[in-house]
């Protein structure tokens, strides 16, 4: 019965589309986060659960084609942020210090590029997080504009591991 929570993929998806036909709706409180209401986020929140097992489904088909027989310890932590990403992309709550689960993960990353982009997407979420998420609850400019850029940093972070796992050699 939880609500889309303004800050999760398709949350902000949806305030964004909100905000681009001119009509931009502010949240309300329940479930112990700022969600929005109404028959379209409802629907986008049920159909979370189903997203968030064909994604997983569709990695764990991608994992399946490589047949790698062995892998190295910062392939497999490139394949769990993968896994992390796909949760945090399709779930229906989306609150900043699940990123914190990332951290243990971040150590094992060799690779330059997706460290730069998790402390990108760290540094992004605790700017709006500490200064100014008045504006992402009331779904302004702002507010809606930093979380697309928060999730398009996710995004990519998740790109760049699923590019490490898959391009590793078997």
């Amino acid at each position: 019965a939880r609500g889309l929570q303004v800050e999760s993929g398709l949350g902000v998806l949806y305030g964004a589309a909100r905000a681009i036909t001119g009509h931009p709706e502010a949240t309300s409180t329940s479930y112990g986060s700022d969600n929005f209401t109404g028959t379209v986020a409802d629907w986008l929140a049920a159909g979370c659960t189903p997203l968030s097992v064909l994604l997983l489904g569709a990695l764990a088909l991608g994992v399946w084609r490589t047949r790698r027989a062995t892998a190295t310890s910062e392939t497999l932590a490139a394949l769990v942020a993968c896994v992390l990403c796909v949760l945090w992309l399709s779930g229906k709550v989306l609150s900043p210090q699940y990123f914190t689960w990332a951290l243990p993960v971040a150590v094992v990353l060799p690779w330059a590029r997706e460290r730069v982009l998790l402390l990108a997407l760290l540094a992004v979420s605790q700017l709006y997080l500490r200064v100014y998420f008045d504006d992402v609850l009331e779904q302004t400019t702002l507010g809606v504009s930093t979380l697309l850029l928060r999730q398009t940093l996710l995004a990519l972070f998740a790109w760049c591991c699923w590019r490490r796992w898959s391009a590793a050699t078997p």
